[in-house]
This record gives structure tokens, C-alpha cells and sequence, in this order.
């Protein structure tokens, strides 16, 4: 079965109602189709389906009452929308357990918390991308890595 690549899967969060609206309505202008997919919604609201076989595999993603069959996605654009996060303090105790074991001063958590609440790790970056938290929430990021580098006895 050979699918039209004509979807362009938006994945996004669902407090997003400005930015990927604009950016539906153009792909739509374009002739292809946009897939919304609301991070915030998912493990619960998804559901992934794999097929494998001997002539390859095929993937296919229920959300809501959509259904895409990966074939079928021509490009994937990301929206994220950055909030406040106050993370739990053995979660914060855990985190500065990993930089010491590995002797870090400096590292960007890559995380993402499940509907029910619960932190799953996915990554560590060296230096990472933090600009635009530093400048959409305020946080002081570029002032803590100068204070961490130029400490004497960093954690």
C-alpha cells in the first residue's frame, strides 16, 4: 500500500492556540495536510500502533479521533511553550547526584512529566539550548553558568 506523503505533523502543546494555528492554516494553503499532536496529551491521549514484517514496518498513531499512518508524513515541525516548572526536591537531589557523579558544573535535563505527574529523563546535554528560557521566563541561566565556571568549588 503506497500512501501520499502530504502531511505535515504538527506537534505542539495544547496551550498553543496562535503560533500553530498560523502555521496550519499556511501548510493547508500549501496543498498538504497538518496533523496536530498536543505533547500535553499524551501517553494517555495517543496510542502508536507497529506493524513489522518482512517487507518493512509500518507505524500508525491514533490521536483523538485522527488516525496517520507515518508514511503518509512529509516533514514534522515542534512548537514548544516554555512554563514555569518547580521541580520536586528529590527530583533536584537526584539531578545534582548525576552532575557530581560524572563531574559536571554545567548540563541541560532534557525532561518530560507524564500525565500523572511522574519525571521521566531522557537526556543531558553539555551545553544545551536555554536562551530562549532565559528570555521567555526570566530565569537568570546565563548568570548561573558564569557563577558555576568561575566558582572555586563548584557542586
Amino acid at each position: 500500500m503506497h500512501l501520499a506523503r502530504d502531511v505535515v505533523l504538527l506537534i505542539t502543546h495544547s496551550g498553543d492556540y496562535f503560533t500553530i494555528d498560523r502555521v496550519a492554516e499556511a501548510v493547508s494553503k500549501l496543498g498538504a495536510q497538518p496533523f496536530r499532536l498536543d505533547t500535553d496529551k499524551f501517553p494517555s491521549a495517543l496510542q502508536l500502533q507497529v506493524n513489522l514484517s518482512n517487507s518493512g514496518s509500518n507505524h500508525t498513531l491514533q490521536y483523538s479521533d485522527r488516525s496517520l499512518n507515518t508514511e503518509q508524513v512529509q516533514a514534522v515541525w515542534m512548537r514548544r511553550i516554555w512554563q514555569p516548572e518547580q521541580l520536586p526536591d528529590r527530583l533536584i537531589r537526584c539531578l545534582d547526584a548525576f552532575m557530581a557523579k560524572f563531574g559536571l558544573i554545567f548540563g541541560a535535563f532534557d525532561l518530560i512529566k507524564t500525565p500523572s505527574g511522574e519525571y521521566v529523563f531522557l537526556e543531558i546535554n553539555p551545553t544545551g539550548e536555554w536562551g530562549m528560557l532565559e528570555k521567555d521566563l526570566d530565569y537568570p541561566i546565563a548568570l548561573a553558568i558564569a557563577s558555576a565556571l568561575l566558582s572555586k568549588n563548584p557542586k
